[in-house]
């Protein structure tokens, strides 16, 4: 299934009325503008994340929650990752989850220091 058609699908299941924009904001809000007329398949890890991420905010909610949102990411994955989640927390809640310290202080550090 390709990227598109998927978000697609996630705001039909949602009641979206104007899909095509839901889909095209929520694909820019995650940077996978690059990677959205392929496959899904296709995609690195990385991205993968992205598109799981970008359906959560497709019918943008208030609050969003994520598990583990940098596992098995490599280092400038996770670096982009944490941007998007910054950028995120600037008008939603953002929980989320990680067993790695390191990962929630560099979070926490980046978005004080943004501030």
């Amino acid at each position: 299934m390709y990227v598109r058609e998927y978000l697609d699908f996630i705001a039909d299941v949602h009641g979206m009325k104007d899909r095509k924009a839901a889909v095209q904001k929520a694909i820019e809000q995650v940077g996978l503008t690059p990677e959205s007329n392929k496959k899904i398949g296709q995609l690195s890890k990385g991205y993968k994340q992205r598109v799981g991420l970008a359906a959560a905010l497709i019918h943008d909610p208030e609050v969003l929650i994520l598990d583990e949102p940098t596992t098995g990411l490599d280092p400038n994955q996770i670096i982009e990752i944490r941007e998007v989640m910054r950028q995120l927390g600037k008008n939603k809640t953002v929980l989320f989850s990680s067993h790695i310290l390191q990962e929630v202080e560099a979070i926490l550090q980046q978005s004080n220091h943004h501030q």
